[in-house]
């Protein structure tokens, strides 16, 4: 199989963004090292349970894409059937394996429940309202979650505090991004009789759901700066309130016009969608200022 297929299975950006997150956040803790066993067989198995996530995402949504995202399709075009479930299976059981090589009981569990909830998020939870845009919101979260569990003992208030923020902020951005995401994709849904939130509550309600989360989202960045504010971190401080808020209130703006309109095509859901992904990666590089 070609590389450039197997990457774009995998969706190599997002990818990306998840080993940025790790070595951003090991970079900013003394007591991390990029020696540390613990710390690449976490990053590591995040990024390969993420890339069987996707996978097994497209083997079962094949028709579905047909219809909403033709151009973008690999299984079946570039990529077999049959060799796609390998890669799924192969790259789950490397992640489970390197859990189990470190005898590191607690990451056996989360990879086991990453991997089965990723499953059941392909195989029936992403064609129901809600639960799958926030089992999906939930795991981008738990990425956070798994360096303030590990590493609870030697983390200081700051960042045990901060990575709860940046868990919440992760939830948010997520869960907002898959709703558009359901909206984009909503003539494909409705044809395969699927509960996504826009074919039950309509596109206005689903957009007003996305405002509300995003200004969650914006409290929480308000809260942020007022816990570095007594910190002493004004070039955080500086980062969330010039360039994190006015940034997210660009984009509820954006959606809030697309809620007046009558017709909306699926293009300007996904132009919203890709900006909350490179926004959720700007909301991460606030960590280099703490």
């Amino acid at each position: 199989m070609n590389l450039l297929y197997f990457l774009r299975l995998v969706r190599w950006p997002n990818l990306l963004i998840i080993l940025f997150l790790h070595l951003l956040i090991a970079f900013q803790l003394p007591f991390v090292a990029f020696s540390d066993t613990l710390f690449w067989c976490m990053t590591g198995g995040t990024i390969l349970i993420a890339g069987a996530g996707n996978i097994i995402n497209d083997l079962l949504d094949y028709e579905l894409d047909i219809v909403n995202k033709p151009a973008r399709v690999i299984i079946h075009r570039f990529v077999s059937h049959q060799v796609a479930w390998n890669y799924y299976f192969g790259l789950n059981i490397l992640a489970l394996a390197a859990a189990v090589a470190i005898q590191n009981n607690f990451l056996i569990i989360v990879f086991l429940l990453a991997i089965l909830l990723l499953g059941a998020y392909a195989f029936w939870l992403k064609k129901s309202l809600l639960l799958g845009n926030l089992v999906v919101s939930l795991l981008c979260a738990w990425i956070l979650v798994n360096f303030w569990w590990l590493y609870y003992p030697a983390l200081s208030v700051l960042w045990q505090s901060t990575l709860l923020f940046f868990a919440s902020f992760a939830f948010g951005a997520t869960w907002a991004r898959e709703l558009l995401k359901d909206l984009e994709d909503a003539k494909g849904d409705e044809l395969y009789h699927a509960k996504t939130v826009p074919i039950v509550w309509g596109k206005n309600n689903t957009l007003l759901l996305t405002q509300i989360i995003l200004f969650c989202v914006l409290v929480v960045l308000l809260v942020l700066a007022l816990f570095l504010y007594t910190c002493t971190l004004y070039w955080a401080i500086a980062y969330t309130l010039l360039i994190l808020i006015p940034s997210l209130l660009y984009l509820m703006l954006r959606i809030h016009k697309l809620s007046r309109l009558s017709v909306v095509a699926p293009t300007d859901y996904h132009v919203c969608s890709s900006y909350l992904k490179w926004y959720f990666l700007l909301g991460i590089c606030c960590l280099f200022f703490i």
